[in-house]
């Protein structure tokens, strides 16, 4: 469970006590369910036989993921070593995901920026990388491929139709990418 708010904790004991805990750090039911015993969170908990627990907060800041594993009540306690181990392990790759996540959001918003910013031109640009991958165009180039006149995109990269058209393109992107003096690499 990724809690994305912080948890009122008249409610949830549990998810506030791990919202200010340590940064991957395994608590275990142990130490937290008495926080929600005599509670209307237990009372909730209860009838779907949550009693125990492992709970971690992945990131840092005001709005903190933490990862809760609800477990039934047993004879012998969920929080053994060999769970705690695990969970400890799986913490940094959920980590990296998570902050995966965050930089791939911010790229799409980027994304979108840049989208809008190459609109208001009303001539055609498009972005390209090695091997001659579009990474971006505006509706402006968009209406210079469809005119077919020597150039086009091709499984989604940019071509010329010609083979000395071809050639000139790729001495041209390469010198961008590659010239000391150019501003425009990647």
């Amino acid at each position: 469970k990724f809690l994305g708010d912080v948890t009122e904790e008249r409610l949830d004991r549990v998810a506030a006590a791990a919202e200010r805990g340590p940064v991957g750090v395994v608590r275990t039911g142990t130490e937290l369910m008495p926080l929600v015993r005599n509670s209307e969170f237990y009372d909730w908990l209860r009838p779907i036989n949550i009693d125990d627990a492992l709970v971690v907060r992945l990131t840092d800041g005001a709005r903190p993921a933490c990862l809760i594993f609800g477990a039934p009540k047993r004879t012998e306690s969920f929080d053994t070593r060999e769970r705690v181990k695990l969970v400890g392990g799986v913490v940094p790759h959920l980590q990296q995901a998570l902050r995966t996540q965050g930089k791939l959001a911010a790229l799409a918003n980027s994304t979108v920026e840049l989208a809008g910013a190459l609109e208001v031109v009303r001539h055609g640009i498009i972005i390209v990388a090695g091997e001659h991958l579009v990474i971006n165009l505006n509706s402006a180039a968009e209406q210079i491929f469809r005119a077919e006149d020597g150039l086009c995109v091709r499984s989604g990269r940019i071509a010329a139709t010609s083979t000395h058209a071809e050639q000139e393109l790729h001495c041209a992107i390469q010198n961008a990418l590659a010239d000391e003096r150019s501003t425009v690499r990647r």
